[in-house]
């Protein structure tokens, strides 16, 4: 595949992307030759540099690496004094270094890089620094200089003109909490090419031997790794490419490893609730790698409640080698052949693991089970979004057969279903591990928000409405349980009722006094009410000095995965400065740049809120256009509480219930807020309101 067929994002970061597998490992797979400049002569950048290299060694690719010495500052003094030869500290370096190792996956990946340096796949030259004196210095001396940092490299491909640059931070760590980042520039793109071509003709003339002032005063030049150095780096490449072994390290946060530990304490079954964004399917990957080093061949059966979310699994899997087959979007007939396959294969297969990934309504399925039941050895079922296998449609996939289970949530109680809630918990044994919004803010892995409660009044004729379609409903809310006429109204005067609060007027007057008093209304969401929506726009559009430009997406015009992205992509770069949208925003839309919500439509359902906060607390290390870092985010949540002085008792106690509700929701964003002391008093005076009334 040539690189204009890939899809390339214009920038990757460790935020939000796994940056070796969705970039680098990615592009690799399609590249013919690879230059790149940064990192030292040691074994930890072998590693990084190896990342994803064993398909680009079976294609036979090359490789041209421009790598700084790994000489220390009192290396460099002895050189300059004339007691010591480079080529014998580098040497001496490396040995020390390589001695250290310890990790079986930096050993591995060193003898690869071996083996091509032995094959004539690879080709090295080391950096020599010198001031402006002509005195050698150290890489170390000068690291605190931000582009002696940067990793910058080209992947070049099969077609014509195919070069592709990257610039940015690639060290490898382990822990995932350091930061690296990524921007892409296509030879083949407008704007791109010349920045493209210009880095490219930088790199071959360092790579030439031309002396460079690469950063001001200091002056770089390559030469040939020494012969006594390449010598000894062969020594350890094995003897054939079939013996090369490239296992990428996978590695978890730490409460992600107690998550798994606990699961596994459990006879891997349980459950992990767990705030959006920390985590959770890389935490069910670190499942199955346990499950793996502890039990023999077992088939991976995953259940997910939409179609985005079985291809970001599918892509998820196969950056660890998962193969997996969907039965979605495909008819029983199709799947049945295709599910019996992979069943069949995981019992054989001792070297890798298969996964069916399938809906929660064929996972039900008496035909899906018999298939996994009458012919697997072992089951490992993975449910995504676990609250859903309560539901009616679902609750046949609960059954035994399943060695080892695991769910994954982060709402695990179903809206007014506690007979689902307790059926889930049984089956999977109950929640082994959580993880709170709160958790995941005080451990940094999620951004700090604000919580502003803005009150909502109700004019005169919709005040008038509510009260006709409330004292409907007081009227038939005793008896509703024992009468089905009685629950037919109610119900309907409970939709007319809720769609007046939905559609409140001065929810619009607070939207532009939220424009006027935030000023800067990029990179947001907002959630509203269908009656709504394109009033919103029109204020959007009509916000003066400064028009809101937004993307209005309904559940008629609902992206595929891949419009999706672009739709991200363009408010990136500031195609639009915001998302205008009903529930299709709830989950599966990634955006670590997103810094605030309005929340004009909500209801009291724990998962379409949990879903909506967790939309904008996601971590951005990276910079906006005018220069801002993300240091928290901002709710605004439009609240509508009537006054309910007048009502009737049947009618009072039933407002009263429907408020604790509303109340509940609020008292939960606002307790993981920095500012809940604000939220509360707030919350309060509408307690106070509904005393009153109600004494």
């Amino acid at each position: 595949m040539n690189f204009r067929e890939l899809k390339i994002k214009e920038s990757y970061d460790s935020v939000r992307d796994d940056v070796y597998a969705d970039f680098f490992s990615y592009v690799l797979e399609s590249s013919q030759e690879v230059r790149r400049f940064g990192g030292s002569f040691n074994s930890e950048n072998f590693v990084t540099i190896a990342q994803g290299m064993g398909q680009f060694i079976r294609n036979d690719g090359h490789m041209k690496l421009l790598l700084f010495s790994n000489l220390l500052e009192q290396d460099i003094l002895a050189i300059n004094q004339g007691l010591k030869t480079e080529d014998d500290l580098v040497l001496k370096n490396w040995i020390e270094d390589w001695s250290s190792v310890s990790k079986k996956f930096v050993s591995d990946h060193t003898k690869a890089l071996a083996w091509m340096l032995k094959n004539n796949y690879l080709e090295i030259r080391i950096i020599k620094i010198t001031d402006k004196n002509g005195q050698q210095v150290s890489h170390e001396q000068i690291k605190h200089i931000a582009k002696t940092q940067q990793t910058n490299g080209f992947f070049i491909g099969s077609g014509d003109d195919e070069v592709l640059n990257f610039v940015g931070n690639l060290e490898y760590v382990e822990d995932e909490d350091d930061y690296s980042h990524i921007t892409t520039f296509k030879s083949w793109s407008d704007g791109q090419s010349d920045y493209c071509n210009e880095n490219f003709g930088n790199f071959m003339d360092l790579w030439d031997g031309e002396k460079t002032e690469y950063v001001q005063n200091f002056y770089f030049q390559s030469f040939p790794l020494g012969a006594s150095v390449k010598e000894k780096l062969i020594e350890i490449s094995p003897n054939s490419k079939s013996d090369i072994t490239l296992e990428r390290p996978f590695s978890l946060r730490p409460y992600q490893e107690n998550a798994v530990n606990f699961w596994a304490d459990n006879q891997f079954q349980g459950i992990f609730e767990m705030a959006t964004g920390t985590g959770k399917t890389r935490c069910a990957v670190g499942a199955i790698k346990k499950l793996e080093s502890e039990v023999g061949n077992f088939l991976i059966v995953i259940v997910v409640p939409s179609d985005p979310l079985a291809l970001q699994w599918k892509e998820e899997l196969e950056k660890w080698g998962i193969k997996s087959a969907m039965t979605l979007k495909k008819t029983v007939g199709k799947w049945k052949e295709e599910v019996l396959d992979y069943v069949r294969i995981s019992n054989t297969s001792s070297s890798k693991k298969y996964c069916i990934i399938t809906s929660y309504k064929t996972y039900s399925n008496i035909e899906f089970k018999n298939l996994l039941f009458e012919n697997s050895k072992s089951i490992f079922l993975i449910a995504d979004e676990v609250h859903n296998a309560g539901a009616e449609n679902a609750k046949d996939g609960l059954v035994d057969g399943y060695n080892f289970k695991l769910g994954l949530t982060a709402t695990l109680n179903r809206y007014f279903d506690d007979d689902g809630t307790a059926l889930i918990k049984k089956f999977f044994s109950d929640a082994v591990f959580r993880y709170t919004i709160k958790d995941g803010i005080r451990e940094g892995f999620l951004c700090p928000y604000r919580y502003h409660v803005i009150p909502i009044d109700l004019d005169e004729k919709e005040y008038d409405e509510y009260k006709k379609e409330s004292k409907t409903m007081g009227t038939n809310y005793k008896e509703r349980f024992n009468d089905s006429l009685k629950m037919k109204k109610y119900l309907n005067a409970s939709y007319r009722r809720a769609n007046i609060i939905k559609n409140a007027s001065a929810k619009l007057d607070a939207v532009k006094t939220i424009f006027k008093e935030r000023n800067d209304m990029s990179y947001g969401l907002m959630y509203c009410n269908p009656g709504q929506i394109d009033d919103v726009r029109e204020l959007c559009t009509n916000n003066f000095p400064n028009p809101i430009h937004v993307r209005k997406i309904t559940e008629k015009n609902t992206p595929t995965r891949k419009e999706r992205q672009v739709i991200i992509d363009a408010m990136i770069r500031g195609d639009y400065h915001a998302l205008l949208a009903i529930k299709i925003l709830d989950e599966g839309w990634d955006c670590p740049e997103l810094r605030y919500c309005i929340l004009m439509a909500s209801s009291g359902n724990d998962k379409e809120y949990v879903q909506r906060r967790g939309r904008i607390l996601r971590k951005f290390s990276g910079v906006y256009p005018n220069g801002d870092k993300k240091t928290r985010a901002d709710i605004y949540d439009l609240c509508v509480i009537p006054d309910i002085s007048g009502f009737s008792d049947d009618e009072v106690a039933m407002e009263v219930a429907l408020a604790e509700k509303e109340f509940k929701r609020m008292r939960q964003i606002s307790d993981s807020s920095e500012n809940p002391e604000n939220c509360d008093s707030i919350i309060k005076n509408f307690y106070k309101q509904i005393s009153k009334s109600s004494s």
